[in-house]
């Protein structure tokens, strides 16, 4: 005699895992509950996914430094500060009661990385973060990252450049490119992106989900500094003592070694604004 086959139990975690897999299939169905922990961020294999810096999981209390700020990718490309002074802090439950990281300008608070995108040719960076005045102040107007080779004495980067408000960047390239003017948007927690790759000499940003710069004529190549910063810029390489630093709160950094789809952009900029919008 055969016995009732007794019904397959079916965890949560399952159900979380097979909620997720269907967010790969289709990032643009997206559920705020599934969004703690994104496994659906990687569109290809999980080795795209280079960097992966969280504020949220800095444990401490506000004005706490952070002189190792984890990577949460597999490759442990952790963003290490240069001591207790100038490592960036702990802004405790700074946006939606998450924690942020706070950079400082005045004690020059920097990470530096490892090189830890050089070998690619392509490239996408994302970030929720916010300036603490726009225009900048001289000095206090680095970028985001210095994650581009451009050390001429015009070199640095800058969010919200002291003279004239623009976005100054050189992701991937030589050269550092003019992206234009975001206004005040930069003053209050926003999601900014960029994407460039060779040999199709794409340069694109997107400010809060929306094409902000675009630029197919761009002939430099694709290429990074052999030591890549956050809040810091490199123009010191040829005129030292000129670098400048960051006067920001940064949430959340992702870097994929990827030039993602459409799709895909958009299944990231939704996990972040589900924990950190709404922008």
């Amino acid at each position: 005699m055969l016995l009732p086959r007794k019904p397959k139990l079916i965890t949560r975690r399952k159900l979380i895992t097979t909620a997720a897999a269907s967010i790969i299939a289709a990032p643009a169905i997206v559920r705020a509950d599934l969004l703690v922990n994104p496994v659906f961020v990687q569109e290809a294999t999980n080795d795209d996914l280079i960097l992966w810096l969280r504020g949220d999981l800095n444990v401490g209390s506000t004005g706490t430094p952070v002189n190792t700020w984890t990577d949460q990718s597999i490759y442990h490309n952790d963003a290490t500060g240069h001591g207790t002074t100038t490592s960036p802090t702990i802004q405790a439950a700074d946006r939606n009661s998450l924690n942020t990281m706070r950079f400082t300008c005045s004690d020059k608070q920097y990470y530096s990385l490892p090189d830890f995108i050089s070998p690619y040719n392509q490239g996408f960076v994302i970030w929720v973060a916010k300036v603490l005045s726009h225009p900048t102040a001289a000095g206090c107007d680095a970028g985001i990252t210095k994650f581009g080779a451009d050390v001429t004495t015009n070199g640095n980067n800058h969010y919200g450049f002291s003279g004239d408000g623009h976005i100054y960047d050189d992701f991937g390239t030589f050269t550092r490119s003019d992206l234009g003017q975001a206004g005040s948007n930069l003053i209050t927690y926003h999601m900014f992106s960029m994407q460039s790759a060779q040999p199709t000499s794409l340069f694109e940003a997107y400010l809060n989900g929306t094409l902000f710069y675009s630029n197919l004529n761009t002939s430099v190549p694709w290429t990074f500094g052999t030591v890549p910063f956050i809040g810091r810029g490199r123009r010191d390489v040829v005129v030292p003592g000129t670098e400048n630093y960051l006067d920001a709160w940064i949430a959340e950094l992702l870097v994929y070694r990827i030039l993602p789809s459409s799709g895909f952009r958009m299944s990231v900029e939704s996990y972040l604004t589900a924990k950190w919008g709404p922008f």
